[in-house]
């Protein structure tokens, strides 16, 4: 975990764009992430009270040791508190898209200070891939964490939950962007390029994540919870072409 200072709260918003995009995940959960995000103000709260006793006790001629400790202990932890959900509220990424029609610039919807969807668009070539030159076991332990960072230059890291996301393919020509996303591979590659069990610089990670980006769409698709998957859960590459993903989660 990076330190970084939370930028001003009270700045003013940046105008959404509405712009066509292709939605390629959105993370679970993200009704109740925003709630807990703006339940805060309870934790500020809870501060102020620590300032009112904290006054309380210092005008005092003895003030209890215990009792300054209990009060700095309490400050502290609303203030950790606070700093963690903020950190994570802007990178459990809610939604990912690749905008259109350009398929350059890549869209990471988080949470503001505040709860408020915060859009970040970021271009192509600052997004680390996380699955590029590992191996498949590698690709294979990533995909079952519950949270998979990755990197943008200049930026941030970003987390993305693969086991319990929501894989979001409209159509059924764009049904790998998500993998060849993952992987670093050129967005406009033939899917055949890697049905082979090889990717066009020649490695082998690119099956699995072809096969694990495959067989968490299907089970999307048909409505069944995703589950973390394990060795004998991800299917040889299959391209696939009746293939058709339904969008069923809610919106944020």
């Amino acid at each position: 975990m990076k330190l970084q200072l939370p930028s001003n709260p009270f700045a003013p918003r940046k105008p959404r764009l509405v712009v066509p995009k292709l939605v390629l995940y959105r993370g679970r959960g993200m009704l109740l992430f925003r709630f807990i995000v703006r339940a805060k103000v309870f934790q500020l709260m809870g501060f102020l009270a620590c300032a009112v006793f904290a006054s309380v006790v210092l005008t005092t001629s003895n003030p209890d040791p215990m009792d300054l400790a209990a009060v700095g202990a309490l400050a502290v932890g609303c203030i950790v508190t606070s700093y963690c959900i903020w950190y994570y509220s802007g990178r459990y990424v809610g939604e990912m898209s690749l905008l259109l029609p350009e398929r350059r610039v890549v869209r990471f919807s988080v949470l503001d200070f505040w709860g408020n969807r915060e859009d970040n668009d970021v271009p192509l070539e600052r997004v680390v891939a996380p699955w590029h030159n590992r191996s498949v076991a590698e690709v294979r332990s990533q995909a079952r964490q519950s949270l998979m960072p990755i990197e943008v230059k200049d930026d941030r890291q970003y987390y993305i939950s693969v086991p319990h996301g929501h894989v979001l393919q409209k159509e059924v020509r764009n049904k790998r962007v998500l993998q060849k996303l993952l992987y670093g591979a050129p967005l406009d590659q033939e899917d055949g390029a890697t049905a082979g069990g090889q990717t066009a610089d020649g490695s082998e990670q690119g099956a699995a994540a072809q096969g694990i980006v495959t067989h968490v769409g299907r089970t999307v698709g048909s409505g069944a919870p995703v589950r973390g998957l394990g060795t004998s859960d991800i299917p040889p590459v299959d391209p696939a072409p009746g293939l058709r993903l339904t969008t069923t989660c809610g919106r944020w």
